[in-house]
C-alpha cells in the first residue's frame, strides 16, 4: 500500500513531511488499522527511491504523534486507540508549520507526561476548519482540552466562534490571527518586540536605512516599523517591500513575482540593511544583489524574522530571530491546565513572549 504514495521530489516541502502527513492520512482514514505493521524502513526506501533517512524522520514523527508504535526487533506498527483511562489533550497545527510545531509538540508531550496527561498531535491542512466541526471531533477523539494554531480562512474564524461558545477548554497558540474578536487565551511571540528587537540591533550596527520585505499588510512587524521611522524620520515608502501571500508554502502566490526582487534592489540603492520575513525572500533578495554588484554583507546586511532552515548556510550566514518554542509550549500548558483543572478564567488573555536574536555573518558594521 505504501508503495502507491506518490511524493513531490521537486517540491519545497520535505520528503519526510510528505510521507509522514500521507501515512497518517491511511490511518485516519482506516486504510491502515490499528495493529497494522509497517513496511521495513529499507523497504519504504526503495519502493520509493528515497533515503532511508527520509524514513527513519517519518517514523520519528508518526511516533511523536502516538500514531504508530516501534518496537525494538519486532517493527513498526499502526498504535491502538489511547486509553481512556489518561486524560488526552490536543495539539493542532497546519502541516507546513512542522519544522517548527513539531518541536513545539514534543516539549508539550514533556509538559503532560509531567502531569500525567496524553497527547494527541494533529497537523491538518489549509482548508481543515472548513470541513470540521471543532466540538464534535474534540468529543469523538475524547478530549479534556486543546491548543489551536488559526489560519486566515473564513472556516477557522467561524469554528473558533463556535468553539468559544460551547465553552471547549482551549488555547489558541502561536499567531494573533482574528484576536480582536476571540477571547479565549493567547499565547504567542512578541512581533512588535521582535521588530524593535531588530532595528536597535541595525541601529547599533550603524544602519539607519532599513528596509522591510514582509507578508500582511497592517501586521505588528510592519506597524512597528513604521512607527520607528515616525519617531526617527528619513523614511521612504520604497523601502516597504510587502509581498502578497496566501496560504501554505506550496500555495504562494504572489513571491516570487517576475522581477520583484531584482526590482527593490535596483529601486533601493540607497539601503544599507533589509528586515526579511521568509528564508525564501531572503534567499531571493540576496541572490539579486550579489547580481547587483553589491558586497554582501558590506554593502547590504540582511536579518530574518523567523530561523528558517538553511539560513545558517547561506553565504553569508542569515542573522535570524529564534521562536521562543520551548517557553511558548510551556506557558500555554500552564494556562490551559489551570482552565481544565481549577476552571479558571483566562478571557482575553495575551501572553507575547520575547524572542532571541541568533547573531551570524549578515550584518555589517557600518562607520559610526
Amino acid at each position: 500500500m505504501l508503495d502507491k504514495i506518490n511524493l513531490d521530489k521537486s517540491g519545497p516541502i520535505p520528503l519526510y513531511q510528505q510521507l509522514e502527513r500521507a501515512i497518517s492520512v491511511m490511518i485516519e482514514s482506516g486504510a491502515l488499522k490499528s495493529g497494522d505493521r509497517l513496511p521495513d524502513g529499507v523497504q519504504i526506501a526503495q519502493s520509493l527511491g528515497v533515503s532511508i533517512k527520509t524514513v527513519k524522520n517519518t517514523f520519528r514523527v508518526l511516533s511523536e504523534k502516538g500514531l504508530v508504535i516501534r518496537k525494538r526487533h519486532a517493527g513498526t506498527f499502526v498504535a491502538q486507540p489511547e486509553q481512556n483511562s489518561i486524560p488526552t489533550i490536543g495539539f493542532f497545527y497546519l502541516h507546513e508549520a512542522e519544522l517548527f510545531m513539531s518541536k513545539v509538540a514534543s516539549h508539550i508531550q514533556r509538559y503532560c507526561a509531567l502531569h500525567n496527561y496524553n497527547l494527541k498531535i494533529v497537523s491538518f491542512d489549509l482548508d481543515y476548519y472548513n470541513n470540521i466541526n471543532l466540538h464534535q471531533e474534540f468529543t469523538k477523539r475524547n478530549l479534556k482540552g486543546a491548543m489551536l494554531v488559526a489560519v486566515n480562512t473564513e472556516g477557522c474564524r467561524k469554528s473558533f466562534h463556535a468553539l468559544e461558545e460551547s465553552g471547549f477548554p482551549h488555547v489558541r497558540f502561536g499567531n494573533a490571527m482574528f484576536q480582536d474578536e476571540l477571547s479565549a487565551p493567547l499565547v504567542r511571540g512578541d512581533d512588535a518586540g521582535k521588530t524593535r528587537m531588530v532595528i536597535d540591533y541595525l541601529r547599533r550596527k550603524g544602519h539607519s536605512r532599513i528596509g522591510l520585505a514582509y507578508f500582511e499588510r497592517g501586521s505588528d512587524v510592519e506597524q512597528e516599523y513604521l512607527n520607528f521611522y515616525d519617531k526617527n524620520g528619513c523614511h521612504k515608502e520604497e523601502w516597504l517591500m510587502r509581498v502578497r501571500f496566501s496560504g501554505p508554502p506550496e500555495k504562494w502566490t504572489g513571491f516570487p513575482e517576475p522581477g520583484m526582487a531584482a526590482d527593490y534592489i535596483e529601486r533601493n540603492p540607497d539601503i544599507t540593511a533589509v528586515i526579511v520575513e521568509n528564508g525564501s525572500v531572503c534567499a531571493e533578495l540576496m541572490q539579486h544583489a550579489s547580481r547587483a554588484g553589491k558586497s554582501l554583507p558590506r554593502d547590504l546586511s540582511f536579518v530574518c524574522l523567523a530561523d528558517w532552515p538553511g539560513l545558517n548556510v547561506m553565504v553569508p550566514p542569515v542573522t535570524a530571530i529564534k521562536v521562543p518554542g520551548e517557553a511558548m509550549a510551556e506557558r500555554a500548558c500552564q494556562i490551559l491546565f489551570d482552565i481544565m483543572e481549577n476552571n479558571a478564567s483566562h478571557s482575553k488573555r495575551v501572553d507575547a513572549l520575547p524572542y532571541e536574536l541568533i547573531e551570524r555573518d549578515s550584518v555589517f558594521t557600518l562607520g559610526l
